[in-house]
């Protein structure tokens, strides 16, 4: 019989065929197989709290030797410039947002960022987060990053022990008065604004959910070792200090008294240990009153950057309640810091929040006022999720008295937070917050009618004629014909005016002197 090729052909096609077919009818064993074989070999395990992948990436840059071949990121952001006295765009390589190979001695590992998930459609910026610290989507959990490595090459729960404790010693370790010179390289003193108004031009505290990390926050992105900044030195990025060298507070000039209570915040910063041995809140109140411009806000900065420590500027007229929750929990992981609040007067006449009924009439039109209290509310926590009314206030929401009373000192007291309240009026602070004791000579201890929450009540009030020299001599002290000229006119004429006015008369002079001097 003769050999038929055309036969042989079809005979092969149909093998190959039922070959096919065995293979996808067998397929999903065949999977589970090789996924059994690799998951014997490979572990994977996932990380899902931001604040655990912030610690781990930081920890591995910093102790880990890595891989060179990985997808690079790049990035600037603007911030102050320290030498410079102003801003300057900042250059870095972020670490940690793409897939990235470390070695533990000579054996490898994989960390993945959630990053590369989103690219496909996993990661997005909603859902919300459980009391744990993970963020739920669509009912499962969002994993921020994983780590994979061959079965007994790495002991993961040192490695991420290891990791949560370097990030805790950076959150504790404060500086007591004594360090803040010897240490002025690892400065904490910055300017927090909260709400944040950087708009997402910087990359600090925020991750590719939009989340919050306090420490990227109140440390400063920059000094975190997932950013390898290439084009200024570290020390150097942060706001420009008043004092250039000397002590903030010697630039200013007030009262003995009110010098005299600036040294209660230096014992008080210092102090942690005795008050946790009296059981006592570390913890401190200040409110601040006196017509605009008498030094109010100069010298909270002053002594904040004396003592290293950051300062968190309330705006409350932009806040809602969940939000003011959230943030002032946030701040607290940066302790000890200042929170203040400024010209309360602004936000609350009594227990009302004017501000939020102005931006409610405002809205009512459909005005700007809508809008954007609309957006602080849909950025707040996710608090709607689980059925709960967000920004509950006046008109299109706003803070509440009840809340920002229960904020400074409510049931969950946390050391380490000094508050200091400013108003120019201090008839329109509600006696619940704090306001001077009637009848008590104010000259003997400043307490308030509601220590807790505000302990003192401080008046600033116009320069005296001793002052006024002092100042006049630092500004005026190269040229002393006008100097005592200005000297002799505080002695004649007894004119109210504050630090703020007094300040721009001699600067005034001196300029005059200093350009006429130039011009020869």
């Amino acid at each position: 019989m003769p050999f038929d090729m055309n036969m042989m052909g079809f005979a092969g096609f149909a093998a190959l065929s039922g070959l096919f077919g065995i293979l996808v009818g067998m397929w999903s064993k065949i999977k589970s197989f090789a996924y059994q074989i690799k998951s014997r070999v490979i572990r994977k395990v996932e990380i899902v709290t931001n604040g655990q992948n912030t610690a781990l990436i930081s920890y591995l840059i910093k102790n880990y030797k890595k891989s060179s071949n990985y997808d690079k990121v790049y990035g600037a952001a603007r911030e102050d410039i320290r030498s410079l006295g102003r801003q300057n765009l900042v250059a870095y390589e972020l670490f940690g947002s793409r897939t990235t190979i470390f070695w533990n001695g000579w054996l490898p590992f994989v960390y993945s960022d959630s990053l590369e998930a989103a690219k496909e459609g996993k990661g997005k910026d909603d859902g919300y987060y459980e009391d744990d610290g993970t963020k739920t989507k669509d009912g499962k959990r969002v994993v921020f990053a994983s780590i994979s490595y061959i079965r007994g090459t790495l002991d993961i729960d040192k490695l991420l022990l290891a990791a949560t404790e370097a990030y805790n010693k950076t959150l504790n370790d404060t500086l007591s008065i004594q360090e803040v010179a010897a240490k002025d390289a690892t400065k904490r003193f910055k300017v927090i604004n909260v709400p944040d108004v950087d708009n997402g031009a910087n990359p600090k505290s925020r991750n590719s959910y939009g989340d919050d990390d306090p420490l990227e926050e109140g440390l400063g992105w920059y000094m975190m070792d997932k950013y390898r900044i290439l084009t200024h030195d570290k020390t150097d990025i942060g706001p420009k200090m008043l004092g250039n060298g000397k002590k903030a507070m010697d630039m200013l000039f007030f009262p003995n008294h009110v010098m005299e209570l600036v040294e209660e915040v230096k014992h008080w910063h210092g102090s942690k240990d005795w008050y946790d041995s009296k059981g006592i809140t570390w913890k401190r109140g200040w409110l601040l009153y006196g017509p605009p411009g008498s030094g109010k806000s100069a010298i909270v900065r002053a002594f904040a950057e004396d003592l290293n420590m950051p300062i968190y500027v309330y705006n409350l007229a932009d806040m809602g309640n969940n939000q003011l929750i959230k943030e002032w929990k946030n701040m607290q992981a940066n302790t000890p810091c200042i929170a203040l609040i400024e010209d309360i007067d602004g936000v609350f006449h009594g227990r009302e929040n004017v501000a939020a009924k102005a931006m409610s009439g405002i809205g009512m039109f459909g005005g700007l006022g809508a809008m954007r209290r609309k957006k602080d509310d849909d950025d707040d926590d996710d608090d709607d999720a689980k059925g709960e009314k967000k920004g509950m206030g006046i008109g299109y929401g706003g803070v509440t008295f009840d809340c920002l009373l229960n904020v400074i000192d409510g049931v969950a007291r946390v050391g380490g937070v000094f508050t200091i309240i400013t108003t120019n009026d201090v008839h329109k602070v509600d006696p619940a917050l704090g306001g001077p004791n009637v009848g008590q000579d104010m000259g003997e201890g400043y307490v308030s009618n509601r220590p807790g929450r505000v302990d003192k009540v401080i008046e600033l009030t116009y320069m005296t004629a001793d002052d006024k020299k002092k100042m006049a001599a630092h500004i005026l002290g190269e040229y002393r014909d006008e100097y005592d000229a200005l000297c002799a006119a505080v002695d004649a004429h007894d004119v109210k005016q504050t630090p703020a006015q007094f300040q721009e008369l001699c600067a005034q002079i001196a300029l005059k002197r200093f350009w006429s001097e130039k011009k020869k």
